[in-house]
């Protein structure tokens, strides 16, 4: 019966040749501690080149964006009955600022307006994190 030889490449040099495929300016040559070359990953170009695409998908990123123009409570027969062209009042006025909410955090107050034929607001104040 024939032996199967059992070699098998090591884990981290089969990791590293992957690596080499995708990137291949983030390996470079070295010494192992007997002095044979082989290939080492450059961790430090690897983190700057995903940093940078890190950085260039948060910059694509759409977030949302609400502004708040007031809130109402209603009791439950009142909704039931709702219809189109009722009115529900709010507790802001027509001139009060608005609350901005960047995600879920309230980030910015503004004005209500127009900007050519939709909806807007203008921003009055940012909301720094200390003042939340």
């Amino acid at each position: 019966m024939d032996k199967m030889k059992m070699e098998s490449m090591s884990l981290k040099k089969l990791n590293i040749e992957r690596l080499e495929e995708l990137f291949p300016n983030c390996i470079t040559e070295g010494k192992d501690t007997e002095g044979n070359v082989t290939k080492k990953v450059n961790f430090d170009a690897l983190r700057q080149m995903f940093s940078e695409d890190i950085e260039h998908l948060i910059r694509k990123a759409n977030i949302p964006v609400t502004a708040v123009l007031g809130h109402s409570a209603i009791n439950v027969s009142d909704f039931a009955t709702l219809q189109i062209g009722d009115i529900i009042r709010l507790d802001k006025k027509v001139d009060e600022e608005l609350d901005i909410f960047v995600g879920d955090i309230r980030k910015f107050t503004a004005l209500p307006g127009t900007a050519e034929k939709n909806f807007a607001v203008r921003v009055t104040t940012v909301i720094r994190e200390e003042q939340t």
